[in-house]
């Protein structure tokens, strides 16, 4: 049986034919497998396999959101049934502009976050005052992220109650982030409040870098009651755009524990240690933040933590840590 289908597409844009196949436990799934073959496929014409390798979930997850806006029409040409498999084999109109722009768009952000801000993982969570959690505004949140190629998120579900309160109270003490990390491995943590008063509710967010303290975003998004999931979609929005917006410098500032062994080496002088610090390639500014047996450093640095223990290390420091925007010697 041949079945031909046409899709909504924008009127100026070229579709290449590909054939393609697919199976799956439905025809329906089949028949996605098979579309998103097609589009691997001409995704494939821009880059190599390794990077479709490496980009499969992004590339599957935008597929199944998005399928229509990348398909501008397919023609069955064969489909049959093998015990509880369903198999399909398609001819489809792939829109070459839109996989050019937009997969290409989100596995471009993947990269410069994997590139700029090491691949940072990042837990979400959503309260209110009650303690009560809001898993699907945690939903939209990281959907957010990810769509902007932060798709590190941590699941939360896997933390017990007690590490998850210590996170709601340190949306107000950032020192107790540190604890944190021991707690479980993340770089980032975004803390919505939820707040609602009348018919009106509020998401009061941060993200903070778990290492540091230090605020990347914080900001405000409300709605109606009966609009609580747009407030969440306006707070992911802003949260992963501010995110995208910091991934997108090249150059950071990074926080540098010198313990006391280390500090001693430069005779326990300040000004020695922003001297040899400053005399690194790509160095930027060094700035004191405190300072006593040991001693803790911001550096301006055009590279990610990563980047920079490296080069510490070609000048001879010992590396004792290294974490997104932190890094002790």
């Amino acid at each position: 049986m041949l079945l031909f289908v046409i899709l909504i597409a924008g009127e100026n844009c070229f579709a290449g034919k590909v054939t393609s196949s697919g199976r799956g436990i439905t025809r329906d799934a089949a028949l996605h497998n098979a579309m998103r073959a097609a589009i691997e496929t001409e995704l494939g014409a821009f880059v190599d396999s390794r990077t479709l390798m490496k980009n499969r979930i992004i590339i599957n997850d935008e597929v199944s959101v998005n399928s229509s806006g990348y398909i501008s029409g397919y023609e069955i040409i064969s489909e049959h049934s093998e015990g509880d498999l369903y198999f399909v084999k398609i001819i489809a109109e792939v829109n070459s502009d839109a996989v050019r722009t937009g997969l290409m768009s989100r596995l471009q952000k993947k990269n410069l976050v994997d590139t700029n801000f090491d691949s940072p993982r990042i837990a979400v969570l959503v309260y209110d005052s009650f303690g009560r959690e809001y898993p699907n505004a945690e939903n939209e949140i990281i959907s957010a992220l990810s769509r902007q190629g932060f798709t590190g998120a941590v699941d939360l579900k896997q933390v017990n109650r007690s590490t998850r309160q210590r996170m709601i109270a340190a949306a107000n003490e950032p020192e107790l982030l540190r604890s944190l990390v021991n707690d479980f491995h993340v770089d980032y943590f975004v803390l919505s409040e939820v707040k609602i008063s009348g018919r009106r509710v509020n998401l009061a967010s941060r993200m903070l870098n778990a290492n540091t303290g230090k605020i990347l975003y914080a900001g405000n998004s409300s709605g109606g009651t009966g609009m609580f999931a747009l407030a969440a979609k306006k707070a992911g929005y802003e949260i992963s755009r501010a995110a995208l917006n910091a991934a997108a410098q090249i150059e950071h500032r990074i926080s540098i524990l010198i313990t006391p062994e280390t500090f001693s080496k430069f005779g326990g002088a300040v000004g020695n240690v922003q001297d040899r610090l400053q005399k690194i390639s790509g160095m930027k500014n060094v700035f004191v933040r405190r300072a006593g047996t040991s001693a803790e450093v911001d550096a301006d640095f055009d590279g990610t933590a990563a980047d920079l223990a490296a080069e510490l290390e070609r000048e001879g420091f010992k590396i004792l840590d290294v974490r997104t925007g932190f890094i002790k010697i």
